[in-house]
């Protein structure tokens, strides 16, 4: 198991990913989705992940009973990770959907939901998409991350060997959060897109 991950659950499941590659949306072009790669050398634009939609009409359950175990790998088919060994898990996703009933009323609904994302594991629903990205990044042989974020994001990533770049202020719940994960936070003076330009810079020096 990835060491760079602490000790997370694992989630095993037959499917396999119907990742196919990667595409971005500015200019249309396409890459090679097995090597760590972010965004498009032309455009800066961050890379979509293309999965095989035609095959999955035909093989993806309709049955929710069909489905893997609980939690976000359930869609491991519509996931980018391939290896069930990195089918990394704290129990992101299922959250529940609540029932909103007098708004609905107010609005004239037959029935209104809440997604109530604070049930994962750092009170955000940013827990999703970095349990997935981690799980690629270490598949893909990725030992350390790095990542700028104006709060939430920063949590989500809880791992050790991570690099988080945040305003310097952001929640001081967030920094806290992020300490206590053991990652790397650095402080910066200004908004989040300029955490992301430190973001860039340290990755640059370190290759």
């Amino acid at each position: 198991m990835p060491a760079l991950l602490g000790d997370p659950l694992v989630l095993y499941c037959a499917k396999v990913s119907a990742l196919v590659g990667l595409e971005c949306p500015e200019c249309g072009g396409t890459f090679e989705a097995e090597r760590l790669q972010t965004v498009c050398k032309s455009c800066d634009s961050p890379l979509l992940a293309r999965y095989d939609l035609p095959r999955l009409r035909k093989t993806l359950a309709r049955d929710p009973r069909a489905l893997c175990r609980a939690g976000l790998w359930r869609w491991n088919e519509l996931l980018p990770v391939r290896d069930p060994d990195f089918q990394l898990s704290l129990s992101e996703g299922d959250t529940p959907l609540l029932p909103i009933h007098r708004i609905a009323k107010v609005l004239g609904l037959s029935a209104l939901f809440v997604k109530d994302e604070g049930l994962n594991p750092c009170g955000s629903f940013k827990a999703r998409g970095l349990s997935v990205a981690v799980a690629r990044a270490a598949e893909l042989g990725a030992s350390d991350l790095a990542i700028p974020t104006a709060g939430d994001a920063g949590g989500a990533l809880h791992q050790r060997r991570a690099h988080v770049f945040m305003p310097a202020d952001a929640p001081r719940v967030n920094q806290m959060e992020v300490q206590a994960a053991g990652a790397d936070l650095h402080l910066v003076d200004g908004l989040i897109d300029i955490a992301g330009r430190r973001v860039q810079a340290a990755v640059e020096t370190s290759r």
